[in-house]
């Protein structure tokens, strides 16, 4: 063990990475500096979500990071958000096997309505200190659910803003209002995804979009699928998205991905493009049938 600790740290990494969950186990209670490196792999990414099957596992887990009584707040890198109500994250499959499992006398199950009520004691108790505690954060990807209560995504928007070493968001938008998605209050984000689609797209994301454009400067990475856009007035544009930028200080885009938007290149947009590496456009609107809406500012 002591030729093993004499190792430089990045080879003693490398070798606890191939460990299984079983071994890392083992690993942990060795000794102190072997505790510390798995610990920092095992609580690099965390996961929060509902399970059909321990739905009293998502409770436990942010009561234990707003309390402070795991060490997953020292090492966590990157959080994944995957809802918070029964069967939000499931397929039908999944779904009519939860439902078999509620009827079984087995299941430690109270019922849906039951685990839902107990669940949002929890999250409404947890939730907010749960994420504030993670202040190492780099990268967040929200599963954000029409299924999830509005206060719930409220509370995630606020945390999220809270974090001051976020700079990567993904948001999967899973259909329904994104009213309670807030994004003008984050700021100084290098990348940005957002896919998906939801009921108002252009007043729940467009809008909100470009005021966090506008306050990153530091912007390299945009990737927005609007999934599907219709010919009007609701089509959103490039315009939309960088035209609160500012022209004196643009943005330095590195990667740039669009699906559905009017796309124009001009005095507003190309500024913010000069750094371009990669660009992907998929099913975009030729501007030439609508130009007059182009210059038109985002309510």
């Amino acid at each position: 063990m002591m030729d093993l600790l004499s190792l430089p740290p990045e080879i003693i990494e490398k070798i606890t990475e191939q460990l299984d969950g079983a071994h890392k186990k083992i690993a942990r209670s060795v000794c102190k500096e072997l505790n510390e490196t798995v610990e920092r792999q095992i609580f690099a990414n965390i996961v929060i979500k509902y399970s059909n099957y321990l739905p009293e596992l998502i409770c436990e887990q942010l009561e234990a990071l707003a309390t402070r009584t795991t060490n997953a707040r020292k090492y966590a890198q990157s959080l994944e958000i995957r809802g918070f109500s029964p069967d939000a994250h499931l397929g039908a499959r999944s779904r009519s096997r939860s439902i078999e499992r509620n009827r079984n006398s087995r299941s430690r199950s109270r019922g849906p309505l039951a685990e839902t009520h107990v669940v949002n004691r929890g999250l409404l108790a947890h939730l907010g200190q749960a994420i504030c505690s993670l202040r190492k954060l780099k990268s967040v990807w929200w599963h954000f659910s029409p299924n999830d209560p509005e206060w719930a995504q409220i509370v995630v928007m606020d945390s999220l803003s809270s974090l001051p070493f976020l700079e990567e968001l993904r948001i999967s938008l899973g259909g329904g209002s994104a009213a309670s998605l807030k994004l003008a209050q984050l700021s100084n984000l290098r990348e940005i995804t957002i896919t998906g689609f939801c009921s108002d797209y252009r007043a729940d994301v467009i809008s909100g979009l470009r005021t966090v454009i506008s306050n990153s400067p530091d912007l390299t990475h945009l990737e927005v699928d609007s999934h599907g856009h219709r010919a009007d007035a609701q089509t959103s544009t490039l315009h939309d998205l960088l035209g609160a930028a500012s022209p004196n200080a643009p943005l330095r885009l590195t990667h740039l991905s669009l699906r559905s938007f009017c796309f124009k290149l001009d005095g507003v947009t190309l500024p913010h493009l000069h750094d371009l590496e990669s660009l992907l456009l998929c099913n975009n609107i030729d501007t030439r049938q609508d130009l007059s809406r182009l210059d038109e500012p985002t309510k």
